[in-house]
C-alpha cells in the first residue's frame, strides 16, 4: 500500500506519520513530493510505484468496510477496461458519524462541469433488469475514490500533467474512459465512507476560479469538442484564459526559435488575409495592461537574461 505524504499540508505529521505506518500490519510506503504538487501529480507519482495489476485512489478521509474490496477487484478481473467506484457513503465532519448513501444516484456535470449527483435514470434501471446490485454505468465519477487496471491508466494516458492542484481530474478521468473504449461503474456491493467538509482545507495559487476554469478548460477543449461551446458560454471567464495562454504561447514559441537554434522566416511568395480590427473585441480581467504586461513579464524572465532591465525600465508596472 503507498501513502502520499503532501508536506505541505500535513508536514506537521512528520516522524509521527512514519512511526505510525511502520505498525500497520499491511506493508505501507510513504512518498513525499519535494514541493507542493497538488492532488493530480501527486497522485501520478503514486501511480509509478504501483507494482500490482490494480491502482486504487481512495482520498485520505475514508474508512473503507468489512467487503468493499472484492466487488471492485471483481468487476476489473472480468473486463480490465472497466473503471469502478464504491458507493461513497457519508462521514459527519463534525462526529464522525457514518451514514450508509443512496443507491439510486449516479454522477454527471452541469455546464460549469462541475460534479453533480443525480438520480439514476429508468432506462438504466431497465438495463440491469430492476436489479439494484448489479453495476451502475455512470457517466462521471466523483474522482475520490476508484480503481483501474494499472495497464489500462497508462494506455489512457494517466491524468492530464497540465492540470493543477485540485477540480477537474474526476471529469476529465471520466470522458477519458467513455471516449477511449472503457467502461465507467458504481459497485453497489461496495461501500467506503469519506468525510465530506463544509470548505475546502486548501490554498490556491492565483484564487480557486483561476485554478478549476484552468481545468476545466483543458477539460472543454480536449474533450467536448463543438459542446465546448456551453461551457465557455457559462463561463467566458474560461474563456479569456484560453486566449492568454494562446498569446503567451506565439510569443514564447517565437523566442523558442531563434534561442534553440531554430530560424524564422517570412515567406514573400505566400499570402494570408488578416483582418485587422481598431480595437480588441475581449476584455482582460483586471484590465489589459495588467495581462500584457504579466506574459511580456514571463517572456523577459525566462529568455532576455541581463537584457530583460531594459524591459522593465521602459515598463516599471
Amino acid at each position: 500500500m503507498l501513502i502520499l505524504r503532501l508536506h505541505f499540508i500535513v508536514d506537521h505529521l512528520g516522524r509521527q506519520l512514519e512511526e505510525y505506518v511502520a505498525t500497520l500490519p499491511v506493508k505501507t510506503k510513504v512518498l513525499r513530493t519535494e514541493k507542493r504538487s497538488g492532488l493530480i501529480r501527486a497522485r501520478l507519482l503514486g501511480a509509478k510505484h504501483v507494482t500490482g495489476k490494480v491502482i486504487l485512489f481512495l482520498d485520505a478521509h475514508c474508512e473503507c468496510t468489512e467487503g468493499w474490496l472484492e466487488p471492485l477487484l471483481s468487476r476489473i478481473a472480468m473486463d480490465r477496461r472497466t473503471v469502478v467506484c464504491p458507493i461513497i457513503d457519508v462521514i459527519s465532519d463534525d462526529t464522525f458519524e457514518y451514514i450508509a448513501a443512496s443507491d439510486m444516484t449516479w454522477g454527471g456535470f452541469n455546464w460549469k462541469l462541475n460534479f453533480r449527483w443525480y438520480r439514476v435514470p429508468q432506462r438504466e434501471m431497465e438495463r440491469r433488469g430492476g436489479d439494484r446490485t448489479s453495476p451502475l454505468r455512470t457517466p462521471t465519477m466523483a474522482g475520490g475514490l476508484f480503481a483501474i487496471d494499472r495497464d489500462y491508466f497508462y494506455e489512457l494516458g494517466a491524468y492530464d500533467e497540465g492540470m493543477d492542484i485540485w477540480g477537474g481530474e474526476n471529469l476529465e478521468m471520466s470522458f477519458r474512459v467513455w471516449q477511449c473504449g472503457g467502461v465507467l461503474e458504481i459497485i453497489p456491493c461496495s461501500h467506503v465512507g469519506h468525510v465530506f467538509r463544509d470548505k475546502s482545507p486548501y490554498t490556491f495559487p492565483g484564487g480557486v476560479s483561476r485554478i478549476v476554469l484552468h481545468n476545466a478548460a483543458r477539460v472543454a477543449e480536449v474533450w467536448m469538442d463543438e459542446w465546448r461551446d456551453f461551457y465557455y458560454a457559462m463561463n467566458p471567464a474560461a474563456a479569456l484564459l484560453i486566449i492568454k495562454a494562446v498569446v503567451l504561447f506565439a510569443n514564447q514559441l517565437m523566442i523558442d526559435v531563434w534561442m534553440c537554434g531554430g530560424r524564422l522566416e517570412i515567406s514573400t511568395c505566400s499570402h494570408v488575409g488578416h483582418v485587422f480590427r481598431k480595437s480588441t473585441p475581449y476584455s482582460f480581467p483586471g484590465g489589459t495592461s495588467k495581462i500584457v504586461n504579466h506574459n511580456n513579464a514571463r517572456l523577459a524572465e525566462v529568455w532576455l537574461d541581463e537584457w530583460k532591465e531594459f524591459y522593465y525600465a521602459i515598463n516599471p508596472g
